[in-house]
């Protein structure tokens, strides 16, 4: 009878039977089957992990960097100065466009806007003056425009849509400058004569 120190907390009982199948597994292993008995009796039980292989120290790598601190963007301030200093110039010049122009709507006469419907008074001044001729060159066109503060394209646009809405036809045909329709000049002219202006 022989004891098992494979469960040191049990003392088991191996019988011979168990002893011989032991020598059997270390023969198939391709081991000294009488080392089997021995270890049997050797009773040594590991408390450590056993050492299959002593450690060897690893590949080392590559080193990682160490982190730079970020930086942020270099201003300069006398750039900065110049920027503000070009924007306050420019934000002034363009509050006094916009300032004249305000007068310019202001001072307009409101008359223009009950007159003719769809238009606001700039529109209705240029159209007061485009029925007192009959023909306009494309210079003149720009510089009567200009003179109510418009740009001639959108002008001519926006008269010819309300003359379309009012009276369905353009007041104004492009052909060798621009020529002013008779019948809508007529009545735009009746309109301004009932409020006691002149053409």
């Amino acid at each position: 009878m022989f004891y098992s120190p494979v469960n040191p907390g049990r003392f088991s009982v191996i019988q011979s039977e168990e002893v011989a199948s032991i020598e059997k597994v270390y023969k198939a292993l391709g081991l000294d089957p009488s080392l089997a008995y021995s270890d049997l009796h050797a009773g040594e039980i590991a408390d450590a992990p056993r050492t299959v292989r002593a450690a060897q120290p690893g590949n080392s790598g590559e080193a990682i960097p160490e982190l730079q601190k970020a930086t942020g963007p270099v201003l300069d301030a006398s750039r900065i100065a110049a920027i503000r200093s070009d924007t306050a110039r420019v934000s002034s010049v363009l509050g006094q466009i916009f300032e004249a122009e305000e007068e310019a709507v202001e001072g307009g006469d409101s008359k223009d806007l009950t007159l003719f419907a769809g238009l606001d008074a700039k529109h209705g001044a240029l159209l007061s003056d485009l029925v007192g001729q009959e023909n306009w060159t494309e210079d003149a066109f720009q510089q009567l425009c200009g003179k109510h503060g418009l740009m001639s394209s959108g002008a001519l646009e926006a008269v010819n849509e309300w003359a379309f809405e009012a009276y369905d036809e353009a007041l104004l045909d492009e052909y060798d400058g621009y020529d002013v329709s008779p019948e809508i000049a007529d009545a735009v002219k009746q309109i301004l004569e009932g409020e006691g202006r002149h053409v």
